[in-house]
């Protein structure tokens, strides 16, 4: 008999809604029958369901996704890892291992509701040998500490096209393979490796001592999107028009990893809207369309995908886009007949600003203005803008923006870019557009404004975002994550801004 083995990086859920919840794991062999067993209790005396998926394979990463339904709305259920092999061998999840607690959405907004946003975790991408792999086990336990229900992470899990060769042997949990343009496509056990490291190395590095994202993700249910790094390389804008002939495999092998990764987690969402949810295919008609919203009962969450059909950078015009016509459609109907008193629009990358050393290379809706000032005008125009927050990353920096319209006479909506997840000092200055703080007429040659004016910076060190819904108000909160670079002195979180939404 033969009893599998639950692979080490762990498992993450997420795609909670009133009825369901989604889980991914992966195990050590193939020819397993993978599943989750859920109960209203945490020793699992009585199960109210268990899900089993197909066979698994080396051609599917021996990773299971099981997708849990006919639940019940607002109960906390308690679900682990079931893994046999056929025969008669079988592992479950343990007290701390393979198990997690929910809470399915509640039917009205009686209880509070804390949605934690995130971003560019890096961290033990580069530097499992570093203090920068030291310091994201500080970051991890300090997320989970500050006890959300959803996080929403906007991208930048990992960064397979940053750093040096480290490993030669796929899924080793102490290696790291660089992808480098027009060098090597990037296969899918690169990628892998690449994530496993990510999730897990930490553990590995420091013997047990720290906590890593994996610890994170196993605990916290998460809405996903990708941002540029997830999907292979550093800023594809113009995927479909600019994709290099040498780089085809590698952007697909890297999306199609993404997806079996986290993404997948979504897949309810995406299709609940009929729309199909790809893996592997670039190239129009069939682009992934991976947007998707999430109606909660304090407030809509809307969230976008920025890479696969922005145009190619350019000048600003009216028919320049950062999402295709059907998307932009989409999410301001979504505008129109939101439901809840409050909404959360997240886009995986800033309405303004820039790398400083890439000021002609966007990575905003900068050079995009008109669309973006279309959405904006949805707002005003359609929303709730005093119960409005925007939610974006990609930055490295906390950040928080307010837009008054041209001529500073529209309600402010905020905006919150935190994106430090496991950055310590960042390489990433920003560099605002936005001419001194004051508000600007024009942007990029545009003949529009959205009267952008920050409201608040802070450089440099980890941050997240806490969004507290509760009594009709949302507390929205820039929280440091971990001060100063300290191996082994973990630092509580620290609310550095916060603002209160009626």
């Amino acid at each position: 008999m033969t009893i599998p083995v639950l692979a080490r990086e762990g498992w993450r859920f997420g795609g909670v809604t009133k009825t369901s919840a989604a889980f991914v794991y992966r195990t050590d062999s193939s020819g397993v029958n993978a599943g989750v067993e859920v109960s209203r209790f945490p020793n699992f005396s009585t199960l109210v369901g268990t899900v089993t998926t197909g066979a698994l394979n080396a051609g599917n990463n021996y990773q299971a996704t099981c997708y849990v339904d006919d639940l019940a709305a607002g109960i906390r259920y308690y679900a682990r890892a079931k893994a046999d092999d056929g025969v008669g061998g079988i592992v479950r999840g343990s007290t701390n291992l393979y198990t997690c607690d929910f809470q399915t959405i509640a039917e009205n907004d009686s209880k509070p509701l804390r949605i934690l946003g995130l971003g560019c975790l890096f961290g033990d991408s580069i530097g499992l040998t570093s203090s920068k792999a030291d310091a994201a086990t500080m970051v991890a336990a300090n997320l989970i500490g500050l006890r959300p229900d959803v996080a929403i992470a906007l991208g930048d899990v990992y960064y397979p096209d940053a750093g040096t060769t480290r490993g030669t042997v796929p899924y080793g949990e102490n290696a790291w393979f660089r992808q480098q343009d027009g060098v090597d496509d990037g296969t899918p056990e690169r990628y892998r490796t690449n994530f496993i490291t990510t999730m897990d190395g930490n553990r590995v590095k420091n013997n047990g001592r720290g906590v890593t994202f994996g610890d994170f993700f196993a605990s916290v249910p998460t809405l996903y999107q990708m941002d540029d790094h997830d999907r292979a390389q550093d800023n594809p804008y113009g995927l479909r028009a600019m994709i290099a002939t040498a780089d085809v495999n590698k952007r697909q092998n890297g999306h199609k990893v993404a997806h079996e990764a986290y993404m997948n987690l979504n897949r309810r969402f995406i299709e609940a809207e009929g729309r199909n949810f790809a893996t592997d295919v670039l190239g129009a008609p069939d682009e992934p369309k991976e947007w998707y919203f999430v109606d909660y009962p304090h407030v809509r969450v809307i969230v976008i995908e920025c890479w696969s059909w922005r145009d190619a950078l350019g000048t600003d015009s009216p028919a320049y886009k950062m999402i295709s016509d059907e998307c932009e459609a989409w999410l301001i109907n979504l505008i129109k007949t939101n439901p809840k008193k409050h909404l959360m629009f997240c886009s995986p990358v800033m309405l303004d600003g820039d790398h400083n050393y890439l000021i002609t290379a966007s990575n905003s809706w900068k050079h995009y203005s008109y669309q973006r000032d279309r959405i904006l005008e949805a707002i005003w125009n359609y929303g709730n803008p005093e119960r409005t927050v925007i939610y974006s990353a990609d930055t490295h920096n906390g950040i928080v923006c307010k837009y008054t319209g041209k001529g500073m006479s529209k309600p402010p909506i905020y905006e919150f870019m935190v994106s430090n997840g496991g950055w310590f000092n960042s390489a990433h200055s920003w560099n605002t557009g936005i001419y001194n703080d004051v508000f600007r007429a024009g942007e990029t040659g545009a003949a529009s404004g959205s009267g952008g004016k920050i409201e608040f910076v802070h450089l440099y060190q980890n941050n997240c975002a806490v969004f507290d819904y509760a009594g009709g108000e949302l507390h929205a909160q820039v929280v440091e994550t971990q001060g100063a670079q300290s191996s082994y002195v973990r630092n509580p979180p620290k609310v550095v801004y916060s603002r209160v939404f009626r």
